[in-house]
């Protein structure tokens, strides 16, 4: 049975432009071809032009949700028109036969959802340290996964594909969760084939090893700082992962990884620093760092959630009062010489910030001119909330745009203290 297929391709920035070619062009050259190919920019009005521009035969879209990879596909879901939408990273490059092999199971109505094999393609050689088992690390298939085409809990999403309809009712990808721009999160795609086989119980998810695609991967990937902060950052995703969809699901496969596959790879790596291989010994030294790391990151990620929560009731009156809209009258200007002082000097008093304040020629008349934006906006929201009567402070989080359009800082970034 012939299936209508969108194959969807998220981008974000123009440095990957000669691997998001080479995908787009491997997705047409599939047997049988897709109804459409679908290009999701995500916030780059550059990218989008030129894609609108030079990329024949491929519908382009702009990302209509939060910026990230799980707003992009949720983008690319509400446009697809096929029975199945298939995922390809934009620096992957499908082999031929990629997108028959992974159709291929949903002839069992019970499947809704297929992964493929993704195997790296490293742009420098592959470090000596780096284990197969961490893989998934760089975004491919990793030592664990089965070796013939079995049920998975969720599929690597490089190379996907789910029912369209199905992940439209499921509510979509989490944008609490996945990569963001260059942020090493993810989890995004475990998260959606939990709740896919929660809403249709008795489906599964298949796993087709001879479906395969070749995932660049950049040099800044095959460094241990890169290695490290993609084990944290996956730590941190399954601590949320855990908190939205219980830990019993979200840690099923990670359990069995960690008692089973992890031991032998540390084993396997002695044995082979035994019989003269020295990156046997930095391999399996690399297990253990990258089991400590992650771990490290859920704990990070859990205690950091029950610091933010104690305290607090729960139920319904965990639900924040709205606050008040704020006054029209301008802030005296007594008030505004203070807050100006005050944002200067501490200001001044934090490293690497003396660029943002100018030391003279400044025009008292303007607040933001004569101290630097981002203290002047958090003293700002800090006051207008106490006049309200919060007592909880707010320098740990952005403040609202009300706040920062009083400030007259809306073309500057956010840091906070």
């Amino acid at each position: 049975m012939t299936r209508e297929v969108s194959v969807i391709v998220c981008a974000y920035t123009l440095d990957r432009w000669d691997q998001l070619t080479a995908a787009l062009r491997s997705t047409a050259e599939q047997v049988p071809a897709p109804k459409e190919v679908i290009l999701v920019v995500d916030h780059n009005p550059e990218l989008f032009a030129r894609a609108q521009v030079e990329m024949s035969g491929v519908r382009v879209v702009e990302n209509a949700g939060v910026r990230g990879l799980s707003g992009g596909r949720n983008t690319g879901l509400d446009a697809a028109t096929g029975e199945i939408a298939a995922f390809l990273d934009d620096d992957a490059e499908a082999d031929p036969g990629w997108l028959a092999a992974l159709l291929a199971p949903y002839e069992d109505e019970r499947v809704v959802a297929t992964g493929g094999k993704v195997l790296p393609n490293w742009e420098t050689a592959r470090p000596l340290w780096m284990p197969d088992e961490f893989d998934w690390v760089v975004g491919c298939s990793y030592r664990g996964l089965p070796e013939t085409e079995a049920p998975i809990r969720n599929p690597i999403g490089c190379s996907m594909s789910l029912r369209r309809q199905a992940a439209v009712d499921a509510g979509g990808f989490r944008t609490e969760v996945g990569r963001v721009g260059t942020l090493p999160a993810g989890c995004e795609e475990t998260d959606i084939a939990i709740r896919l086989r929660r809403l249709h119980p008795g489906s599964r998810v298949t796993y087709v090893p001879t479906s395969t695609v070749r995932h660049h991967i950049m040099a800044s990937r095959a460094l241990w700082a890169y290695f490290r902060s993609r084990c944290f950052q996956e730590g941190r995703s399954k601590a949320i992962l855990s908190r939205l969809e219980g830990s019993t699901a979200s840690l099923s496969s990670e359990r069995s990884y960690t008692i089973r596959v992890l031991p032998a790879g540390v084993l396997r790596g002695i044995g082979q620093l035994l019989h003269g291989d020295r990156g046997g010994g930095q391999r399996a030294a690399a297990i253990v760092a990258g089991l400590c790391i992650t771990m490290f990151g859920y704990a990070s990620a859990i205690a950091r959630r029950g610091s933010m929560t104690e305290g607090k009731p729960t139920g319904a009156a965990t639900r924040k009062a709205p606050c008040p809209p704020l006054s029209a009258e301008p802030l005296p200007p007594r008030r505004c010489a203070a807050l100006r002082s005050t944002s200067t000097q501490v200001g001044r008093r934090l490293p690497g910030r003396r660029r943002d304040l100018p030391r003279s020629g400044a025009s008292r008349s303007s607040p933001d001119s004569t101290a630097a934006p981002w203290v002047w906006s958090w003293l700002l929201c800090r006051q207008e909330v106490s006049r309200h009567g919060s007592s909880k402070p707010l320098w740990h989080r952005q403040p609202p745009r009300r706040y920062r359009l009083i400030a007259g800082v809306t073309n500057r970034p956010w840091r906070p203290i």
